[in-house]
């Protein structure tokens, strides 16, 4: 479950958002590049930022060794 103080990232990605607050999965949202923004998202679009990177470090790892045997079986 994500809660107040939890950094976020939409599933499809984008910012790094900071939770302010979570009702009932609806999760309210802060994050800046420029400007600041905030919104409030469903919590089945969010992931915690430790989840995210985690799943992209294997995802990177299985293309990387996709790769090799690709090289390998030519």
């Amino acid at each position: 479950m994500i809660k107040s103080g939890d950094i976020v990232i939409k599933k499809t990605g984008g910012n790094k958002m900071f939770v302010i607050d979570n009702r009932d999965g609806l999760v309210h949202c802060t994050w800046c590049t420029e400007l600041c923004y905030t919104k409030k998202f469903s919590e089945d679009e969010l992931v915690l930022v430790t989840e995210y990177d985690s799943i992209i470090k294997q995802l990177s790892r299985q293309d990387r060794i996709d790769e090799l045997f690709k090289d390998t079986s030519e």
